[in-house]
């Protein structure tokens, strides 16, 4: 039952941060913030975020009861807009650490099952 919930917090995080690594120069252009040269432009760090987009969701959906998969959209995006407004600028870096901490998570739990 825990295990559950856990995958299914981290499944929601591996989205929120997938998100805001591939969206956050958009937030940052029109704000001046500062945009880390990895999140510039197309690099392998937005593709870890476009992957993690479609995989975070995809694996709750088939792993998860259906409704859970669907949290994690939901609550996923609120989580991105939450972590934007609170973290601003360090947003990257958070986001950029914690979609490698989760992903590694998920595995070692996965690999555990």
């Amino acid at each position: 039952m825990i295990e559950t919930y856990l995958d299914l917090v981290v499944l929601t995080l591996i989205f929120t941060f997938g998100f805001i690594v591939v969206t956050y120069e958009q937030f940052a252009v029109p704000r001046v913030w500062f945009i880390e040269p990895s999140l510039r432009g197309n690099s392998y760090v937005k593709l870890t975020g476009v992957f993690s987009i479609f995989m975070a969701p995809g694996l709750a959906f088939h792993l998860l009861p259906w409704w859970q998969g669907a949290i994690v959209l939901v609550a996923g995006l609120l989580l991105f807009r939450i972590l934007i407004a609170l973290f601003k600028s360090r947003s990257q870096y958070v986001a950029a650490g914690g979609l490698i901490a989760c992903w590694i998570g998920l595995l070692v739990n996965l690999a555990h099952i």
